[in-house]
């Protein structure tokens, strides 16, 4: 049996393929190492995972994609995590990146991106990752993610830059003190999830031209940090996976194309084509 998984901060999807074909799906709560130690990220997986997945002992190989995994230090934690609990599988642990890749791309070549509660970019090969955009965490970059979009909502609305309609509507489905806010996302842990979570507020109300035009510079800015395109009346495709991308697909082709890209592909999550790909490579 093969164990599929794709983790993002918010949320992790595992597909476990059988030997007789059929898929067993689970999600739980994302993994990011960077804001979990390996004792948490072990009560986690003990806590969310069924236990004849982990207590039979079928499980061959796993192939884990997880934010926070292009650094070598945080692949080997969460290695060391799967491995006290499954000792016996072959384990390759990647990136959320190449998991994308792979799902949007299969062995062909392109641009990729995840915009979800974090973002990142890059230039795939059909093999492997050729070119990288630097991914900053949320406090220094993930420009173009929910986290990012979240963030300028919220620093509009305590700065009172929101009119008072909008502002009013925000209060009201978000009824915090400044010092409450200023709370979890400082000391709390996942500040980058609940700013995320702001995304559904602008989402139900895009018809307002100042959560659009959040939407707009924060795409925008993700933009910019790609590649520079040498040829600007060449189409340069590319995909895309993550929550964001898809809330807002209509504005992200709209910005892609003033970069000269051409978004041939917007899916919300990658996993059901990681399965695909796995199933082809097997």
């Amino acid at each position: 049996m093969i164990l599929i998984v794709d983790s993002g901060s918010t949320k992790t999807e595992w597909r476990l393929l059988l030997d007789d074909g059929r898929v067993q799906a689970i999600t739980s709560l994302g993994i990011n190492p960077y804001f979990m130690d390996a004792e948490s990220i072990q009560q986690q997986l003990l806590k969310e995972l069924p236990e004849n997945w982990i207590h039979e002992g079928k499980i061959s190989k796993i192939y884990y994609y997880g934010t926070g995994c292009g650094n070598t230090l945080q692949q080997r934690n969460i290695e060391e995590n799967l491995r006290r609990l499954f000792p016996e599988a072959h384990l390759n642990v990647a990136s959320d990146l190449l998991g994308a890749c792979r799902a949007l791309w299969q062995h062909r070549s392109g641009y990729t991106g995840i915009l979800g509660t974090g973002c990142n970019a890059c230039y795939y090969d059909g093999n492997e990752i050729t070119w990288s955009m630097k991914s900053l965490g949320f406090i220094l970059g993930d420009e173009g993610s929910g986290a990012d979009i979240g963030k300028r909502l919220l620093k509009k609305y305590l700065e009172d830059q929101l009119d008072e309609f909008l502002a009013e509507k925000f209060r009201q489905q978000f009824p915090f003190q400044l010092s409450e806010f200023l709370e979890t996302i400082y000391s709390k842990p996942f500040p980058n999830r609940f700013l995320a979570s702001l995304v559904s507020f602008v989402k139900a109300n895009l018809q307002d031209n100042q959560l659009k035009s959040i939407v707009y510079t924060s795409f925008d800015d993700f933009f910019k940090l790609l590649k520079p395109i040498t040829d600007s009346n060449r189409d340069n495709e590319i995909r895309f996976t993550g929550s964001v991308a898809w809330a807002f697909e209509e504005i992200l082709r709209q910005v892609a194309s003033a970069y000269h890209y051409q978004v041939s592909v917007v899916i919300q999550n990658p996993i059901d084509l990681l399965v695909q790909f796995h199933r082809i490579d097997a």
